[in-house]
């Protein structure tokens, strides 16, 4: 898998440059994980994010993945995920994205 990005100039974040950067996954990190339970840390100098994949009835959930990240690059996230968020409301329809009617945790 390859695939084009835009890149955020550093300077004015908002506002794509035209630099774009190749990006290669391996074949075991494009097929991707599951996960359906997401906690978020944060410190000082960054955000831990795990990816959790909870069976239901289930009390307990494990770990798939871990992203460690700026929070400059998570407010960028948070950005991309709104804008994509809004597109697909408006492809599919939004009865199913109630941030509000998943579980609640909060660490920190």
């Amino acid at each position: 898998m390859s695939e084009e990005i835009e890149v955020p100039d550093d300077d004015n974040p908002d506002e794509p440059i035209e630099r774009k950067i190749q990006i290669d996954a391996s074949p075991e990190v494009a097929q991707g994980v599951y996960a359906n339970l997401t906690v978020s840390h944060f410190n000082g100098e960054e955000f831990v994010m795990d990816f959790v994949y909870a069976q239901p009835q289930s009390s307990k959930g494990q770990v798939r993945s871990r992203v460690i990240m700026h929070p400059r690059n998570v407010a960028l996230l948070t950005n991309m995920l709104i804008k994509n968020l809004e597109s697909y409301d408006e492809q599919y329809g939004s009865d199913d994205n109630d941030p509000s009617s998943g579980i609640s945790l909060s660490f920190n």
